[in-house]
């Protein structure tokens, strides 16, 4: 009777090892608490979103509404006088020149310099559900086209370079900042480039601190 009883306790020791073995198989990721593969545990309904990258480094699932004026002045606070973008652009705009038509979008905001020879601009549009990829796709066009355009006067291509087209939600945001570079210059286009993306991070950050809130 002991030895069956021994026998028994072996087999069950056994069955116990092999299970823990296919939890620890993930390389000891679960090893404080976490669910393995093979443990029943009940997901939230957006946990597969909640960290998830969308298109330029976005994330889905995170964020609120916001409207576009609360949007603009988080930037315009965080960057101060080096926000150079002075001049809105109307839908009719923002169609002929970006190509985003009214039925992409619930709403947007569109900023550039009054003065043809800065390319200071901040794009931020509130995409319609499925327009999302449809609406980055447009900006990152639109980046392309300014990145390969010859004809670019020397101060600004260092901050077409630096420029960013991230998602926040269904929120698309094309910064292309950096104020007054002209100092800069001498000290080569890594350096101008450098400038400008601090300055369109801080921009995001702003937008994306707003939209968390």
């Amino acid at each position: 009777m002991k030895k069956k009883l021994l026998c028994a306790c072996l087999v069950l020791a056994c069955c116990l090892t092999a299970c823990g073995g296919e939890t620890a198989g993930n390389g000891g990721q679960n090893t404080e608490g976490g669910a393995g593969q093979g443990d029943m545990v009940q997901q939230p309904a957006d946990s597969e979103n909640s960290e998830a990258g969308t298109g330029s480094g976005g994330t889905q699932g995170a964020f609120g509404d916001a409207s576009m004026e609360e949007l603009k002045t988080a930037v315009v606070e965080a960057l101060g006088e080096d926000y150079w973008p002075n001049m809105a652009a109307d839908e009719e705009i923002l169609f002929d020149l970006y190509g985003i038509s009214e039925d992409m979008y619930d709403d947007f905001l569109a900023e550039m310099p009054m003065i043809s020879t800065n390319v200071d601009t901040m794009i931020i549009i509130k995409a319609k559900e499925g327009q999302e990829d449809t609406v980055e796709k447009i900006l990152d066009d639109y980046r392309e086209r300014l990145v390969n355009d010859s004809f670019q006067y020397p101060m600004n291509l260092g901050k077409i370079q630096a420029s960013r087209i991230e998602a926040f939600d269904n929120y698309i945001c094309f910064v292309q900042l950096g104020g007054d570079v002209t100092d800069l210059l001498d000290q080569g286009e890594d350096v101008v480039i450098a400038h400008c993306q601090e300055h369109n991070e801080k921009a995001l950050d702003a937008i994306r601190t707003t939209l968390a809130e």
